[in-house]
């Protein structure tokens, strides 16, 4: 691409040759020097954003994957969990506001049994003997509710053009909830309502069954982060009716999609096109079936087989620790690819988390911060299965001499410990290396420093 000045220049030049000169020659040179550069910046914009690879604007990102009926993942709102002491009948259904607070809502979402999240309604009698309940809802900041009747020009779909929608969302046709996907197969073979993505994080929702008059009712919820609200008003949620129990827990939202994971997302759904081809399709497919559950490539597999019988077992990394999958949620997945398995015997399981800490010494040619830049390089190597730090060593050590304020590395050791802390022993850490498919590690790191020691 040529700079301004380079189209000045050349307009200088045309008009010196027709031999015109002059004030008047010098304004037009500049008025058609930048006409043809901004021309010429359009058109290199208009064909970068043309690209889903090269495109920078997260809209024309988006507006790629629309034209591929993939939709970008909006995110989902922040959770909170409360364990409650009933005093009085309480009764909770589905996105019911629970509690109003000053710049924000909860919404009722489902509750705990046997360490499970059951998304239903419940009915709850005061407590005579202590009986507790955990109760989990959402916090949104805003709803749009929009009502929807279809016609014969358009029978196929409703939409809301508001920004920055979230992907908690209710839906019903004629009175009747019904359920939402991502996925567009989901919505092919099973008649669910698919929910595309538009651009702003704005919503179309294609139906099952198109057909004219179906009235179609639907909530969205807005999308926030959880460091937006004042974290004291956060702690005082309450539910009238009920004594908390224990200090509520606050589980942060789950994050949407980047200008980086859509690229990957998007053209990993095209490739595999909800046909399974290989065991490692099925990890894939669950990380999509519930993107704010499961970490990008946080899946693994490990089949067996005998002349007997066979098993498959699915592992994955959460993407918030506290939120696993439910009982319902796996079979509900399970259940609806049955056909494509090659054994019936399958098992959806979170990875086991063991800890990683790093002791780095280095030698520095100038006192100033290193630390994050050594933070950042081992957060690539974090919630991962199947990371043999024994074997990548090396490449961390190679990555941190790059560092340009690292002289060298004088010594790196890792420890290795468990998800409490305690620190494994020697025969626990081979046999940990030696079988990595189900285990993933968190890395925390201690970075000594000195300054190069200067010759006289």
């Amino acid at each position: 691409m040529n700079s301004l000045q380079y189209y000045i220049d050349k307009y200088h030049s045309l008009s010196e040759g027709l031999g015109i000169t002059g004030d008047t020659a010098e304004v037009l040179s500049q008025l058609l020097g930048n006409a043809t550069y901004i021309s010429e910046v359009e058109h290199v914009v208009y064909n970068q954003e043309a690209s889903l690879e090269k495109a920078v604007l997260m809209n024309s990102k988006i507006q790629h994957c629309m034209e591929d009926m993939y939709s970008v993942f909006r995110g989902k709102c922040p959770r909170v969990v409360m364990k409650i002491l009933p005093t009085t009948y309480l009764e909770f259904n589905l996105f019911d506001e629970i509690y109003v607070g000053s710049n924000f809502k909860v919404y009722y979402a489902g509750y705990y049994i046997d360490k499970d999240i059951k998304f239903s309604s419940i009915s709850i009698p005061p407590s005579l003997g202590g009986e507790t309940y955990t109760i989990v809802g959402f916090i949104s900041p805003d709803t749009i509710i929009s009502e929807f009747t279809t016609t014969s020009d358009n029978p196929y779909w409703v939409e809301s053009l508001e920004e920055d929608l979230s992907n908690d969302l209710w839906c019903k046709l004629d009175g009747s909830y019904v359920e939402v996907t991502r996925e567009f197969a989901r919505h092919l073979m099973d008649g669910y309502v698919f929910d595309l993505t538009l651009p702003s994080f704005g919503s179309r929702l294609y139906l099952p069954a198109p057909s004219p008059n179906t009235q179609v009712e639907v909530c969205w919820y807005k999308y926030s982060l959880i460091s937006s609200y004042n974290q004291n008003e956060l702690k005082k949620i309450s539910i009238r009716g009920a004594q908390m129990v224990e200090e509520i827990e606050l589980v942060p939202e789950s994050s949407r999609d980047t200008l980086s994971t859509i690229h990957y997302r998007a053209n990993k759904d095209r490739y595999m096109n909800s046909i399974l081809r290989v065991n490692q399709d099925i990890g894939l497919l669950l990380e999509e079936a519930f993107p704010d559950k499961i970490r990008i490539s946080g899946t693994s597999w490990v089949f067996d087989s005998t002349e007997v019988s066979s098993s498959l077992k699915i592992y994955y990394i959460p993407e918030t620790e506290s939120i696993e999958l439910t009982n319902e949620e796996k079979s509900e997945f399970l259940n609806s690819r049955s056909s494509y398995y090659v054994t019936k015997n399958i098992e959806i399981i979170p990875g086991t988390k063991y800890k990683a800490n790093f002791q780095i010494d280095l030698e520095l040619y100038q006192a100033s911060p290193i630390e994050d830049d050594v933070q950042t390089i081992l957060q690539e190597y974090e919630y991962k299965f199947n990371m043999n730090f024994s074997e990548k060593s090396e490449e961390i050590r190679a990555l941190i001499s790059k560092i340009s304020n690292v002289k060298q590395i004088l010594s790196l050791q890792i420890t290795y410990l468990d998800s409490s802390g305690n620190v494994l022993s020697d025969e626990v850490i081979e046999d940990l290396l030696s079988s990595l498919e189900s285990k993933y590690f968190v890395i925390e790191s201690t970075i000594s420093s000195i300054i190069q020691t200067k010759l006289l």
